[in-house]
């Protein structure tokens, strides 16, 4: 695509991933009046443009893609739908690339998903292209103040609406998802790597194993972006099939932050709210203290002394998690984590450590040439041999009991060290005054 005549809007540059979201990001910029130049990346890139050009690119060809957008007279970038974690070996570099590799290991070594999505931005920026977000180029499709569809929420789930973005926003510093399943004033489920649908189809498993038999349909989906995320590549988004499964889950709505949650296929969503009673609203951040997670961060020396041993491929992952069971303490929510890299990737809330170990099998991508990360338990979490050897088949490094009586934690030690030491596990009790590692 030739740069645009002189004196004529340059277009809107979209680098188009996973997901249908581009397809329809790109339909409102046009709608507006705009011009697009379409980097499809080939590996993640499903949407239909219809005759609108499109340059498909494999996410290697950096330089390609550059030379592409400064042809075209592009000046802002869009990136927009689902992008996975790349891998090195998977890799079919152009020159530009290969220039551009310190920023590409920082892009492979980053953390959570904020890390890898601040890593991409950089990729752009030094050459002059401004990166904007779905808000700057399409902001119809941003949900507003009030009900968008559905009935209008109750007290109780005014409620339970503060309950998930209070737990949202506390969770933000340590990049832990976008949404909190939360009923009559308990969490029922947390956001991680895995995306809401499964959060949620995790909830509707539980409700259906209970027999669908509570008594009325309680409880939100609160959806909301973390504090500190780049807003301008990585909006929370819902969609028919949220609502949907929020149906399936027994829930009663759908709570999102107004003007910072993308409302995709807005007519079938409120198609779809409507037929199920589902309420779907936009509602303003509610600003709290803002204490939670520094507090935990702050206040956990006795943590990071015990731990000052380990081996350097666990010892910060332990940290995070003992951080994060903290801060979930003040919410008075049990749970399970892995922790691996300095990223939660997967967090079970009142679920069995099991479940939460099988999870994290089926997600993992290829096999982890060694032992790193743990598994993080709380109060509730059982240990027992089965999940000593689902930790150990992940290929886990190690066990961390972060929270409990020092008597409880002393006991799963004693009676548990010995299979843990044969696995190849290190068993941790993290009570300063009476824990020990096993």
């Amino acid at each position: 695509m030739p740069a645009p005549p002189q004196g004529m809007p340059s277009p809107i540059g979209v680098i188009a991933c996973g997901g249908t979201m581009p397809g329809e990001v790109i339909d409102a910029i046009t709608r507006r009046g705009a011009g697009v130049h379409i980097i499809a990346i080939a590996e993640e890139a499903d949407a239909a443009f219809g005759a609108l050009p499109v340059v498909r690119l494999s996410w290697s060809k950096y330089g390609a893609a550059l030379a592409s957008l400064k042809r075209a007279g592009v000046r802002d970038v869009v990136m927009v739908g689902r992008m996975t974690r790349p891998r090195l070996r998977d890799a079919r570099p152009d020159l530009g690339f290969l220039t551009a590799i310190p920023s590409v290991m920082r892009i492979m070594r980053a953390g959570g998903d904020d890390a890898l999505l601040r890593a991409v931005v950089q990729l752009f920026e030094p050459h002059g292209f401004r990166v904007v977000g779905v808000a700057d180029v399409a902001p119809d499709l941003l949900i507003g103040d009030g009900v968008l569809a559905g009935p209008e929420p109750t007290a109780a789930d005014t409620a339970d609406i503060a309950i998930g973005m209070a737990v949202i926003d506390a969770l933000g510093p340590f990049d832990i998802g976008q949404a909190a399943v939360v009923a009559d004033g308990r969490v029922l489920a947390l956001e991680g790597a895995e995306g809401t649908d499964r959060t949620l189809a995790r909830v509707a498993q539980s409700w259906q194993r209970s027999g669908g038999d509570r008594q009325r349909r309680c409880g939100v989906l609160v959806k909301q972006p973390k504090p500190g995320q780049d807003l301008r590549v990585d909006l929370p988004t819902i969609g028919p099939e949220t609502v949907l499964g929020v149906a399936a889950a027994g829930l009663r709505g759908i709570a999102a932050e107004s003007g910072l949650v993308i409302a995709a296929h807005r007519a079938r969503l409120i198609e779809n709210a409507s037929n199920a009673e589902i309420f779907v609203i936009g509602v303003a951040a509610q600003v709290g203290d803002g204490m939670a997670a520094s507090r935990a961060q702050g206040d956990r020396s006795d943590v990071r002394d015990l731990l000052a041993r380990a081996p350097d491929s666990w010892r910060g992952d332990a940290i995070l998690g003992a951080d994060v069971m903290q801060t979930l303490a003040d919410f008075d929510i049990d749970a399970v984590l892995v922790v691996r890299r300095h990223r939660v990737i997967s967090i079970g809330v009142n679920e069995a450590p099991i479940a939460v170990m099988g999870r994290t099998h089926a997600s993992r991508r290829g096999l982890w040439r060694r032992r790193s990360g743990v598994a993080v338990f709380g109060p509730k979490a059982v240990i027992d041999s089965g999940v000593l050897e689902a930790i150990s088949a992940i290929g886990l490094a190690a066990l961390v009991i972060a929270s409990g009586s020092g008597q409880q934690q002393a006991q799963a030690v004693e009676a548990h060290g010995k299979q843990a030491r044969q696995l190849g596990i290190a068993l941790v009790a993290l009570d300063a005054g009476k824990g020990g590692r096993g």
